[in-house]
């Protein structure tokens, strides 16, 4: 096992002095480029070599094949405007180093330098015409301008390097970096090295990707050819009622470098805007925004001054290198109301339990034929000369002339009323302004809110969102429905328009009409009348009559003596005198009187 290692060591020995050679040829005999390793960042796409990807470009004194400037293969494809490249120092100088500790070379290369440093670092492109070049390219710093950068180990904070690519034209061009390493930061025992590879140009906004939503769920920027897609919200060709607009760039292929992006109004006096939220870098003093696979926001935010229609352009600007190339652009445009609007995202149904019917009135925020307020000078109900409509009515502000959709029959008694607001409308849910009013003739009937609708609650739930991303679609809200129920008291015969107006806050506000027919209520059957003197009259004989009766029972019915003699003799006897009883003779011998010694009472 031994000298199975031994032979291995030696093996790799004998063959190291050709490789160092070789690697000394194209980069310098061996001195601080030894211990240097440059890699393509992760965070983005890498080099494309042979069909492969490419993230390793040098490491132990020599560049790898496919980035050799003598020959190079790699290629940074279209889509990517900046290139970040990672610096940092191995921690031994590796198998060159060690031969030449064994062959006894001189004190100054054996001994490995105990800092690294980036002392100098150029940039060169080469391609295009005599009239214009096909690439500018640059770097974010200069070390032999803004100071030399060490170049740490890389299990520490690694050094970066970043490339910027500004295409003028489609095709392909060479880029040479060449980079000087050093053992101290005034550039001592420097050694250069040399990276090539070629940057494929396309011309365009190709891998920028524009969403709009608080979930991403709309993509503005590409737009898609299909026709069954839904138009997103931001291009409704009507305009926009949100006070905010968020956007998110992203470039999920590659990385885009855009300058500020610019808003403008078509009527500043109608409409201000201006952007927030950006996540500006700052590099040499130019502002520039950088697109990667992850999201970056911005915010258009509006300020209205008035009532109508404005429209708004975005302006995104690829980022140049030098003020000789004319930035390409990319506008998207879309239109924002101001003032009172429609809300989009509300339907009406009218539900009717005896005939188990569902009928929709309203379909995002637009009022269906047949169920808009009549006109004033059309309007009819049963009583030509009264229009009623209620007292906190409002003028509408749309009539038509087509019939009511809807009648209630005389037997319904109430109309449930659905509420329903879109999965897009419930990422902010309205409000309701005021309490839902009811216009109606009251000489007919009258119409009364029996039961409120609930507030609507922005909620989260788990349902399907085919436009969102797969991140996002467990967090998408779903639709969100609200009851009301309006009764009727009929007064009368006839048919009497109902008008009901619901008050959203922000936004218009929303008229359904229909019609309710009412029958004449039935009255239960009574006599004649009495007037309120016969009525009293009538009392004060009742009330005698059964005084009397009451007085004739106790006569006759009571068993007491002293009871008849108070009736018959009034206050009683006579103290002073003796009484004389007279009765029957017989076996039914009776008492039936008594009297003074001066009187005789005879039966």
């Amino acid at each position: 096992m031994e000298w199975a290692r031994f032979l291995l060591v030696a093996a790799v020995l004998v063959a190291e002095p050709q490789h160092a050679a070789n690697a000394d040829a194209g980069n310098g005999q061996g001195g601080p480029a030894d211990r240097l390793q440059v890699r393509a960042h992760t965070d983005f796409p890498t080099f494309e070599a042979d069909g492969r990807d490419l993230t390793l470009l040098f490491r132990d004194g020599r560049a790898a094949e496919e980035v050799d400037c003598s020959a190079p293969r790699a290629k940074d494809l279209p889509g990517m405007d900046f290139r970040r490249l990672k610096l940092s120092a191995s921690s031994t100088a590796g198998v060159s180093s060690m031969w030449a500790n064994l062959w006894g070379a001189s004190e100054a290369d054996t001994t490995p330098p105990e800092s690294l440093w980036l002392t100098e670092a150029r940039i060169s492109s080469s391609g295009g015409d005599t009239l214009m070049p096909r690439l500018s390219v640059s770097l974010d710093t200069e070390p032999q301008k803004d100071g030399a950068i060490q170049v740490t180990e890389e299990a520490q904070f690694q050094s970066e390097l970043t490339v910027y690519y500004d295409c003028w034209q489609n095709g392909e061009a060479r880029v040479e970096l060449h980079l000087t390493l050093a053992t101290d930061e005034g550039g001592n025992h420097s050694q250069e090295i040399c990276l090539g590879w070629l940057k494929v140009c396309r011309m365009g906004f190709e891998g920028l990707v524009v969403r709009h939503g608080e979930y991403s769920e709309w993509p503005i920027y590409p737009t898609s050819n299909d026709s069954t897609v839904p138009t997103p919200p931001l291009l409704d060709a009507e305009g926009i009622l949100e006070d905010v607009t968020k956007l998110q760039l992203s470039s999920p292929d590659g990385t885009i470098r855009l300058q500020p992006p610019t808003v403008a109004s078509s009527d500043d006096k109608l409409l201000k805007v201006d952007i927030r939220g950006v996540a500006l870098t700052m590099t040499q003093g130019d502002f520039f925004l950088e697109v990667g696979s992850e999201p970056t926001e911005i915010s258009v935010i509006y300020t209205c001054q008035g009532t109508g229609t404005a429209e708004v352009e975005l302006g995104l600007w690829r980022a140049v290198i030098t003020s000789a190339h004319a930035a390409e652009g990319l506008h998207l445009h879309w239109r924002k109301q101001c003032g009172e609007s429609t809300y989009k995202f509300m339907d009406i149904f009218l539900k009717s339990e005896m005939n188990i019917s569902r009928t929709q009135a309203v379909a995002h925020g637009r009022v269906l034929p047949g169920f808009e307020p009549r006109c004033r000078n059309q309007s009819k109900s049963s009583h030509p000369a009264v229009d009623a409509m209620g007292p906190n009515k409002s003028p509408s502000q749309s009539c038509g002339s087509q019939l009511p959709a809807v009648e209630i029959s005389e037997k319904e008694i109430k109309t449930n009323v659905e509420l329903r607001v879109d999965p897009e409308g419930m990422v902010l849910p309205p409000a309701l302004q005021h309490q839902p009013a009811v216009s109606f003739d009251q000489r007919i009937v009258k119409a009364f809110i029996a039961r409120m609708p609930e507030p609507f609650v922005r909620g989260r739930n788990k349902v399907p969102c085919t436009n969102c991303d797969s991140s996002l679609r467990a967090a998408a809200p779903k639709a969100t429905s609200q009851s009301m129920i309006i009764k009727y008291i009929c007064h009368k015969e006839g048919i009497s328009p109902i008008t009901l107006t619901v008050y959203l806050d922000g936004y218009r506000p929303i008229d359904v009409a229909w019609q309710k027919k009412c029958r004449e209520p039935k009255k239960p059957h009574v006599g004649r009348a009495l007037t309120a003197p016969q009525a009293m009259t009538m009392a004060f004989l009742v009330c005698g009559l059964i005084g009397v009766v009451v007085c004739m029972v106790c006569l006759f019915c009571s068993s007491d003596s002293k009871e008849k003699d108070k009736l018959f003799l009034g206050r009683g006897t006579n103290k002073g005198g003796r009484q004389i009883e007279f009765g029957r003779l017989g076996p039914d011998s009776q008492r039936v009187g008594f009297g003074s010694d001066d009187e005789v009472v005879f039966h």
